[in-house]
C-alpha cells in the first residue's frame, strides 16, 4: 500500500468513527436531559459504551458490571464495565444482572464518568489500589487491564493530566480515554498513562494533514470549532493557557479503540490486531498538557 492510499484509508476510518463519538455524545446528551438522577444518567451512559464494545469484541468475550472478587474473599467495589471471558465465568455467578466475577475470568475493567473531574481521577486511584490488591490464583499472569472512559471534563482539561500524573504509576488508569475534549493516556505516553491531547491537525495548501502540527484556534464565545459538519472542542494545553488548540474526539475514540484492541491481541484473545494495520504514524499523533 502507497503513502497516499494509506493516508486515504485512514481519512475513511477516522471519519468512521466521527460518526461514532458524534452517535455516542447524541446518546449521552438525550439521557442525560431526560434523566434528572446522576446514578441513573451514569447508567444510560455506560450501556452507550458496552453497546460500542460490545458490537467490536471477539464473540469470547462478554461485557457486564458488578463486582470482581478473588480466593482469598477480596472483592473491588462496583466496576462499571467488565470484559470476562465467556469460557471462563461460571453460569453459577449469572443469575442476576449484577454479577459476580472471579478475578480470574476478567480480562478488562472500566470506570465510566459522565464529567471526569480531578477529584474522580484520585477516586479511582483508590479503586485501583483495591483492584491491584486481587491476587490471581494463577502464578505469573498479567493483571487485568483497569481504566477510566468519560464522556466529559470538568474545568481545565490539563489539570486532569496533572492530578493523573500525581499519582504513583501503578495507580494511575491503564488506559484513559475522554471524549470532550478528545483526551487519551496509556503506557505509551510521554509520562506513563498520563493523558494527552488528541488534537486536530493542521493542513497544508491543499489540506493535507501536517505532521505534528495542530489546528490553533482564537478562543471566542463558542467553546467549539464547526467545520465540515463536524464540531470539535476548543482547549488549552496549560491550565492557565492562553493558546487554544481543537481536540478531535473521533480520533481520540478510535485510538482508545485501537488500545483496547492491542491490549486483548496481546493478552491472546484476538488472532490479529487488525486496526492497527490501518493507522498510519500520522493518525497516532498525541499531544501532551503542560502541567509542571
Amino acid at each position: 500500500m502507497n503513502e497516499k492510499d494509506e493516508s486515504s484509508m485512514a481519512n475513511i476510518i477516522e471519519q468512521y468513527w466521527t460518526g461514532v463519538t458524534q452517535r455516542l455524545q447524541v446518546e449521552a446528551d438525550v439521557f442525560n436531559s431526560l434523566v434528572r438522577h446522576n446514578g441513573e444518567m451514569g447508567r444510560a451512559n455506560e450501556i452507550s459504551l458496552m453497546n460500542v464494545l460490545s458490537s467490536m469484541l471477539p464473540s469470547s468475550l462478554g461485557v457486564g458490571t458488578g463486582v470482581i472478587f478473588d480466593h482469598q474473599g477480596n472483592r473491588s467495589s462496583q466496576t462499571d464495565i467488565i470484559l470476562f471471558d465467556r469460557a471462563k465465568h461460571p453460569q453459577v455467578l449469572a443469575q442476576t444482572t449484577q454479577l459476580l466475577f472471579p478475578v480470574e475470568t476478567v480480562v478488562m475493567a472500566l470506570e465510566v464518568k459522565t464529567t471526569l473531574t480531578p477529584g474522580l481521577v484520585e477516586e479511582f486511584a483508590e479503586k485501583k489500589r483495591s483492584f491491584n490488591s486481587l491476587t490471581d490464583s494463577r502464578p505469573g499472569v498479567q493483571k487485568a487491564t483497569f481504566g477510566i472512559f468519560g464522556f466529559d471534563c470538568s474545568g481545565a482539561v490539563a489539570s486532569i493530566a496533572r492530578t493523573v500524573c500525581d499519582q504513583v504509576e501503578a495507580e494511575r488508569p491503564d488506559i484513559t480515554c475522554v471524549i470532550n475534549p478528545g483526551i487519551v493516556g496509556s503506557a505509551s505516553s510521554s509520562v506513563p498513562f498520563v493523558p494527552e491531547l488528541v488534537p486536530l491537525h493542521a493542513t497544508d495548501g491543499i489540506g493535507e494533514k501536517v505532521a505534528g502540527t495542530w489546528r490553533e484556534v482564537i478562543k471566542a464565545e463558542s467553546a467549539y470549532l464547526e467545520e465540515d459538519r463536524s464540531i470539535y472542542p476548543i482547549t488549552a494545553l496549560k491550565a492557565y493557557g492562553r493558546t487554544y488548540y481543537a481536540g478531535e474526539p473521533g480520533r481520540a475514540l478510535l485510538l482508545f479503540c485501537d488500545l483496547l484492541l492491542a491490549d486483548l491481541a496481546a493478552r491472546g484473545y484476538m488472532d490479529h490486531h487488525w486496526l492497527a494495520n490501518y493507522l498510519p504514524q500520522l493518525a497516532k499523533e498525541t499531544q501532551p498538557f503542560e502541567y509542571q
